[in-house]
């Protein structure tokens, strides 16, 4: 399978005082200037779909460690009776790479969980063996994962890491 990291255009939209949504801003056109240069950061809340599966995998010849994990990244908008309705959304596969991190999220997100994604889209190519068909997917390389409270019953905290003592 190859992986081709690849920047994706973000489409801007204009807002009103209230948050609402207004017109698009093309592509080529800038809101401010800071968002002249396009980036294929994503940021991204929605549910784990399934338990995150930890591997261990061979890059190059290192073996490091990943976390998968499915998220729905779910849409909602005002109903016009006071409350929200599901607007839609879409699955993407995530990846959270790196010995700690991965174990953490194999250890502590669970499915269904509330979670927020940051990281950055990538894009896998394959050909489907039987037909010669290429296929493509895109997923998520997460650089940060952070678990929302709203589902969680309780909380608890690791003891404090002692500072290692200074070498005098």
């Amino acid at each position: 399978m190859t992986t081709v990291l690849q920047r994706f255009p973000v489409k801007r939209y204009t807002t009103n005082a209230r948050g609402e949504r207004g017109g698009e801003v093309g592509i080529n056109e800038s809101i401010n200037q800071t968002e002249v240069t396009m980036s294929n950061e994503f940021r991204g809340t929605g549910n784990v779909g399934d338990q995150p599966v930890l591997k261990t995998v061979l890059v190059g010849n290192e073996e490091r460690q990943v976390a998968e994990l499915r998220v729905f990244f779910d849409e909602y908008r005002q109903d016009g009776k006071g409350g929200l309705e599901q607007a839609g959304g879409f699955w993407l596969d995530v990846n959270v790479w790196g010995e700690r991190h991965a174990a953490e999220v194999e250890q502590l997100v669970k499915k269904g969980a509330r979670v927020h994604v940051i990281g950055r889209l990538a894009e896998s190519k394959w050909t489907v063996t039987a037909t010669g068909e290429e296929r493509r997917a895109l997923y998520l390389n997460a650089d940060r994962l952070f678990l929302s409270l709203a589902r969680l019953a309780e909380a608890r905290f690791k003891p404090r890491r002692e500072a290692p003592e200074s070498r005098a």
